[in-house]
């Protein structure tokens, strides 16, 4: 399949995709370009939430869940140490007066953006 056949069926997908989300009231989280570095920090902890804490299994109802991402995004912020925060918490690297943060640069093209301060675990 060439280049414009796949653009063919994915916008009309997409946009199914997009009213059929819409008709059941679910909020749409989408980047624009499908750019991984768009949305790269919340992508990270969303996976780490799924692995780590287990979001990815199912639960009996909105209220279970509910209460499992809210605990684990306590311990996530105030008992799991990140590299990138000198091994500290997130709540305890916000508190320090200074914090050296980690940095990365996107790569795309020949020309690099430049260094963005992110945290990445």
């Amino acid at each position: 399949m060439n280049e414009k056949e796949k653009t063919k069926y994915k916008v009309p997908l997409k946009e199914s995709y997009i009213e059929l989300l819409r008709a059941h009231g679910v909020m749409i989280s989408m980047t624009e370009n499908g750019d991984p570095y768009e949305n790269a920090i919340a992508e990270r902890v969303n996976g780490i939430l799924k692995e780590e804490f287990c979001l990815s299994e199912t639960f009996a109802g909105h209220d279970e869940a509910a209460r499992h991402v809210d605990e684990s995004i306590q311990i996530y912020n105030t008992r799991r140490p990140h590299l990138t925060c000198n091994l500290m918490t997130p709540e305890v690297a916000h508190q320090a007066s200074t914090l050296k943060l980690k940095s990365w640069i996107r790569k795309r093209g020949s020309q690099p953006d430049p260094v963005s301060p992110m945290y990445l675990t």
